[in-house]
């Protein structure tokens, strides 16, 4: 898998985009995230596309794994009709060239009553409270399936009639 993704990089001229995961240092796990975890060679994973990278002279960009699965399903995952996993895979790559994420404009303006609070929030905080939001209008918790966004997207943002 590694040496497919340092050749397709090397065929296209370009750098490889990375989420910096850390778990090591996660201790209030449950026992299910603890045998996924110990099942999981993301270190060695990433210790080999790094040695890889540097080998064939690929630059390997780490970023912030910070909602890039929220901003992938509430921004791109219509826009542009792709899974939640390749959405935010379009964040990492965003993030990688250094673009910001803005809230969409029909969200902001349907879900936000304080526009100027919600400005005065960093991105991150801005997509949190947008997170919130949208869990609480679904009644759906943290991590459960995007499935009822994408299906009541435009009835949540008043597009249907």
């Amino acid at each position: 898998m590694v040496k497919q993704a340092v050749s397709i990089a090397k065929t296209y001229n370009c750098a490889v985009s990375i989420e910096d995961l850390k778990f090591k240092d996660d201790k209030d796990v449950s026992r299910k995230f603890a045998r996924i975890k110990h099942q999981f060679i993301y270190s060695k994973l990433l210790a080999m596309l790094e040695t890889a990278c540097y080998r064939e002279g690929i630059q390997l960009i780490k970023v912030k794994p910070q909602y890039t699965s929220i901003i992938g399903l509430y921004k791109y995952l219509h826009q542009y009709k792709m899974n939640i996993h390749n959405s935010a895979a379009m964040v990492i790559g965003r993030r990688s060239y250094g673009f910001k994420e803005k809230v969409p404009k029909p969200i902001k303006d349907k879900l936000i009553e304080d526009k100027i609070k919600f400005n005065g929030k960093t991105e991150w905080g801005r997509w949190s409270e947008i997170n919130k939001i949208i869990n609480k209008i679904l009644e759906r918790k943290a991590g459960e399936n995007p499935g009822p966004w994408s299906e009541e997207r435009k009835q949540i943002l008043g597009l249907v009639n």
